[in-house]
Order: C-alpha cells, then sequence, then structure tokens
C-alpha cells in the first residue's frame, strides 16, 4: 500500500482553509473540537480526490463524519466535477 502525498505547504493551506469556514464544518455546521474521538474534528476535503490539487475551489473543511461520506461517495462514484458532467449529460 502506498503512503499518500501531501505538499509540503499542506498544513498552512488546511489551516486556511479551516479559517475560511468560521473553524466549522460546512456541510453540516459543527464547530471543531480538537477531541478526534467526537467526530467533531475538522479536517479538509480535496473534492478531486488528489491530495496535490490545493486549490481553493478543490478544498472543503468537513468534521470527520462529514469527510468519511464525501470520501465513500468520491470512491464509488468519482470525483465531484465529474459526477456533475454525468448528470449534465443525463439530463440533456
Amino acid at each position: 500500500m502506498s503512503r499518500i502525498t501531501y505538499p509540503t505547504e499542506w498544513p498552512a493551506i488546511a489551516e486556511t482553509v479551516k479559517e475560511l469556514a468560521g473553524w466549522k464544518c460546512t456541510s453540516c455546521q459543527v464547530p471543531h473540537d480538537d477531541n478526534a474521538a467526537t467526530g467533531d474534528h475538522l479536517t479538509v476535503h480535496h473534492r478531486d480526490g488528489n491530495p496535490l490539487t490545493c486549490a481553493s475551489e478543490n478544498l472543503v473543511a468537513l468534521c470527520q463524519r462529514c469527510h468519511l461520506r464525501a470520501q465513500a461517495r468520491l470512491l464509488k462514484y468519482g470525483p465531484e466535477d465529474d459526477r456533475q458532467l454525468r448528470m449534465d449529460l443525463i439530463v440533456k
């Protein structure tokens, strides 16, 4: 199993994303809790699944629970942009 590689500036990028979100999950609005056991610990999700794509539109602050749900959807259906493209093609 290979180890996921993040850019060296990832800690600062993640901190900025969390600050811009007001230290709340952008999905369920639960506030950040340093106690990771609660599931309310704030994380940063890459919408396209690539940890090297750190453009602001690709990053979203999520609590652990919402992050796991988003990651499961990503693994099952692919990146959000691809899903939207597929939906657009189906609707048209």
